[in-house]
Order: C-alpha cells, then sequence, then structure tokens
C-alpha cells in the first residue's frame, strides 16, 4: 500500500501507537462498535516496521518497547490545530502531536468474490463456491458452474471499511455483503490484530482519505 503513495505523500505518514476496539452509543442510542487508532507523525526513512508486531488490540503503547519512531517536526497545514474531520463514517480528532483516528467496526457475515469465477463450481447447499481443483471431488448433482455473483466464500466475524482504490492498496481479502456493493470491508482477523505496519498503512490512508487529501485515484 505505502509504495503506491506518490513522494509527496510519502513525506507525512502515520505510525500507530495504539489501537483498540470500543463501545459507544450513536445517535440514535444503539450500541455499536468502532476501531480507535492512535497515531503520531513519522520521518518515513526511520520506519522499520516490515514484519507483524504485537497483537495491538491489547490497546498498549508500543513506544513503549523500543519500537517507537522519532516524531517528525510536521509542517502539515492544520496539524497543530485541534480540530474534527470525518468523510463516510471516519472521524479524525488533530490534537498537538496526536491524530485519533476512528472507523466503524461491525460484527456480520459478509462474502469475499472471486474474479475468476470461471475456475469455481457453486456449492447450493452450503451457499459457497469452491475452486475446481477442490469441487471436482463433489457429486455432478451437488455443483453447478460458477457465476460472477454467486462465486464468493463467506465469512463471520469483526469487520472495517476500506474505500474506493484503497482495496488495491491491501493486501488483504476484501469483504462485501453483495459483489456490486459500493462498501467494502477487512476482516479484523489474527493476521490484522498483529500487523503494525498494516495499522500504520491503513491510519496514513485514512487520513488522506478523510482530512487532507479528499481523493487518492
Amino acid at each position: 500500500m505505502r509504495e503506491l503513495l506518490t513522494d509527496k505523500e510519502k513525506a507525512f505518514l502515520l505510525e500507530a501507537d495504539t489501537v483498540r476496539a470500543a463501545d459507544f452509543c450513536n445517535a440514535s442510542g444503539v450500541h455499536a462498535q468502532e476501531l480507535v487508532i492512535k497515531c503520531h507523525p513519522v520521518l518515513p526513512g526511520l520506519q522499520n516496521m516490515d514484519g507483524p508486531g504485537k497483537d495491538m488490540l491489547a490497546g498498549e503503547d508500543l513506544n513503549k518497547d523500543g519500537q517507537g519512531m522519532e516524531s517528525l517536526c510536521c509542517d502539515e497545514p492544520g496539524w497543530h490545530e485541534k480540530k474534527a474531520l470525518s468523510r463516510d463514517g471516519c472521524y479524525i480528532v488533530l490534537s498537538g502531536r496526536t491524530a485519533i483516528i476512528k472507523v466503524p467496526l461491525i460484527h456480520d457475515q459478509l462474502r469475499h468474490y472471486f474474479d475468476d469465477y470461471k475456475n469455481y463450481y457453486y456449492l447450493p447447499e452450503s451457499d459457497e463456491a469452491l475452486h475446481k481443483s477442490v469441487a471436482a471431488f463433489v457429486d455432478k448433482s451437488r455443483r453447478r458452474q460458477a457465476k460472477a455473483d454467486d462465486c464468493y466464500m463467506k465469512l463471520e466475524g469483526s469487520f472495517f471499511p476500506v474505500f474506493t482504490t484503497a482495496n488495491e492498496m491491501m493486501d488483504r481479502q476484501v469483504f462485501r455483503r453483495e459483489r456490486r456493493d459500493k462498501e467494502a470491508w477487512l476482516c479484523l482477523d489474527g493476521r490484522t490484530k498483529a500487523d503494525r505496519r498494516f495499522f500504520s498503512d491503513y491510519a496514513t490512508w485514512i487520513y488522506k482519505y478523510a482530512g487532507r487529501v479528499a481523493d487518492l485515484q
């Protein structure tokens, strides 16, 4: 993801200090959850976040383990002004050298759609698609050639949003409720929970998407 940013965009990156799931009540009084990412700006040349790190959902301050990066003397417009920004359900609060990013967190059963549907069989009984190399062993009466709209796998879990071209920037499966849905989601699985580099990249992108750059396309 970070490699796809322009040189100008790479000049300002965020590092995720802590990530946690939080409960709250929305304006209608309905219980909901959100993913809260606390960040600070960093010098891109000093980053060393290539591999998975600790389980960040523990809410631990990663700067205490010796892996924290040097803070950037930030020249971003408005960074030192305390203010709130929002876009498409994402919220950012800037205060001093800290950014608090909040995105929706949902628990649902969503679908990941496979692009190469011609190489899949759809199994009506399980309402999922399997690659032909595996589904070839299923009785012919229980499978049929998959179509674009039913070539998917289902997953139940916790999901947080990803937007437009960011789908191509994430080395992860993207989930939707329906194939043509504009809303897309990433699963908060064990791999993602432990990946510090991922949350720093995600926080940087959300900041640019919702706050500074309206469109990264």
